[in-house]
């Protein structure tokens, strides 16, 4: 009775793409290695139910049973007892949606991306300062100019 309700796209708009996590029941990323995950984080953010690998930075976006379903993409049986999980299960895979949706504003929203980045420059102008007071403070410029007359 699951015939025709899995669809493959292909190629489409970011804005296509936010629709459809918008609507869909599940998102799926088996993947092997990711730099970042950037496609279930989106899925995240518009409240999909999300399915990633546990290798690489699945279990860094993601906590198993959470705020979504992690997976060894090297086990089909895993990955289909997750798909099968979140399908069967609505009330699960709306909770994983809002707390993985709830989860990426805390975490990633550009306000909190913004404050993490100010604070870090920041620190990194206080850390200059007092490296250049200490500098100073071991040779004192008065110094240094007597000693060279």
């Amino acid at each position: 009775g699951t015939r025709g309700t899995v669809h493959f796209h292909g190629h489409v708009s970011r804005q296509t793409l936010f629709e459809a996590f918008h609507t869909a029941r599940v998102a799926v990323f088996p993947s092997y290695a990711e730099a970042f995950a950037i496609a279930p984080l989106e899925a995240m953010a518009c409240g999909c139910a999300t399915i990633y690998s546990s290798r690489g930075s699945g279990p860094e976006l993601m906590e198993h049973g959470r705020d979504g379903l992690l997976i060894d993409p090297d086990q089909p049986e895993e990955l289909a007892a997750a798909i099968v999980r979140m399908l069967s299960d609505p009330q699960f895979a709306k909770q994983a949606g809002d707390l993985g949706q709830a989860k990426i504003r805390e975490h990633f929203s550009l306000e909190r991306l913004t404050e993490c980045n100010l604070a870090f420059y920041q620190h990194c102008a206080d850390e200059f300062r007092t490296r250049q007071t200490a500098r100073t403070s071991r040779f004192p410029q008065s110094s240094v100019a007597s000693e060279t007359h």
